[in-house]
């Protein structure tokens, strides 16, 4: 797994992981416990990490590659679900659960982060068109007044700038809310506002014109 490309900010992890791949594995009564790693780790001690790594990151890759089935991407959520580990750790009395679980439910809920981005990179590369599906066995007159009514809608929005459409899509046809756009597309909050505002003003604008 690529530790050092996911960990290069933290240096001294990087060190004490190779030291403890090193080392020959201890007797179980010589091992620490998840508990004393936990609070050694809370205390930012790297070598305690390094255990901690070493004890689930196979079983933590394994869980995130069922679930995505890719290996680039598995291995990028097993280092993201250990910097959190590292970054943002918890003591033993702090957790409901154990260090094992809580490992591996970060490693799952960064999975299906990965897979829903992915999910919604595909959709957005099927186009607009096929994101508008009209069920044939409704085929009245009121849903054929409604189906132009739709058709002019995607109409304006295919003529909006890539950035306002994209926001557009997100909000109002996948249901993303604006922080989650915020993070799916890695812009400051602000920006998506303000990009869903200039849209839906300049579809207004173009439907008005239409009538």
């Amino acid at each position: 797994m690529r530790t050092a490309g996911s960990l290069s900010s933290t240096p001294d992890i990087c060190d004490a992981v190779r030291h403890v791949r090193k080392q020959p594995e201890m007797d179980g009564g010589d091992s620490p416990s998840d508990g004393d790693l936990l609070d050694r780790i809370a205390c930012r001690d790297a070598t305690a990490f390094a255990l901690l790594y070493a004890r689930y990151s196979k079983l933590a890759y394994t869980l995130a590659y069922r679930i995505l089935a890719e290996p680039a991407e598995t291995e990028d959520v097993v280092q993201d679900a250990f910097l959190n580990v590292w970054l943002h750790p918890l003591t033993s009395a702090s957790i409901q659960h154990t260090a094992r679980s809580w490992v591996l439910a970060i490693v799952r809920h960064r999975a299906h982060d990965y897979q829903r981005r992915r999910m919604q990179c595909d959709y957005r590369q099927r186009g607009l068109d096929d994101a508008l599906v009209i069920p044939s066995d409704v085929d009245t007159c009121a849903q054929a007044a409604q189906n132009m009514t739709v058709a002019q809608v995607y109409t304006e929005l295919a003529r909006l700038p890539r950035e306002q459409r994209r926001v557009l899509v997100l909000a109002h046809i996948d249901g993303y809310s604006h922080d989650q756009i915020a993070r799916l597309l890695d812009v400051p909050l602000g920006t998506v506002k303000g990009r869903l505002r200039l849209g839906v003003q300049k579809m207004r604008q173009h439907l008005a014109m239409r009538r």
